[in-house]
């Protein structure tokens, strides 16, 4: 009964979090099939945090963000949660065909393609997901669990300083940077990404974290009026 206990225990371990019986999945697989489902959206809809080290533009500290964007058109109305010094303040952005920001208290403006260049575009974020996704360096499957109720694989990956900084300008990262995302078990949808490396200002150790909550719903982004 002892050996029998053992054995069993052995082969718990062993499975991981998978069901008994099942397989784990290929991690390249995962990606690549998430990464051609992503290509394929014409909207997304997510929440973005940043922790650690703060990523600045403009003086402001990018603490979190809500956005919304179009694709393949790359329009996106973003708003985020900014820090400047000790204080936290919202601010808007919509990329459409200019680049528009609307400070507290104020109008929108419109940016000079030299003001545009020092704001986040998140819709390049997305756009260039895709082709980046599976394209790290050691790939793993870690376990299967819950995101918002959905099971999803969470596997994780190293991308370059070179492959993060082209999903985000903002990203100037000294290192590798590690990342974990969460692909949905039944629909191979990315649900969750964090990134973690040293892209934060000063080059020191920062996070992003990604949560998709919606795609290919109504989307529907104008030029607002300055």
């Amino acid at each position: 009964m002892i050996r029998l206990a053992a054995t069993l225990a052995v082969a718990v371990l062993s499975a991981g979090a998978c069901t008994i019986g099942e397989q784990p999945p290929d991690p390249s697989q995962a990606l690549t099939k998430a990464a051609s489902l992503l290509a394929t959206v014409r909207s997304v809809n997510a929440t973005i945090k940043f922790t650690k080290a703060p990523i600045s533009f403009q003086g402001f500290a990018l603490v979190s963000a809500n956005t919304a964007i179009q694709l393949p058109e790359s329009n996106s109305d973003t708003r985020y949660t900014v820090k400047q010094g000790d204080i936290s303040i919202g601010i808007q952005v919509v990329i459409s065909d200019a680049t528009y920001l609307r400070l507290p208290f104020s109008n929108f403006q419109k940016l000079t393609p030299a003001q545009a260049s020092e704001v986040p575009d998140i819709s390049k974020l997305f756009k260039g997901l895709p082709a980046v996704i599976p394209n790290g360096t050691s790939q793993q499957y870690v376990t299967t669990e819950s995101v918002n109720g959905r099971d999803a694989y969470k596997i994780t990956t190293v991308y370059s300083a070179e492959q993060v900084h082209g999903l985000l300008d903002q990203l100037n990262s000294s290192g590798p940077v590690n990342a974990t995302i969460w692909v949905d078990k039944s629909s191979s949808q990315i649900l969750k990404a964090v990134l973690d490396g040293p892209f934060g200002d000063e080059g020191k150790e920062a996070n992003v974290e990604v949560v998709i909550t919606q795609t290919n719903g109504t989307v529907s982004i104008s030029s607002p009026t300055p």
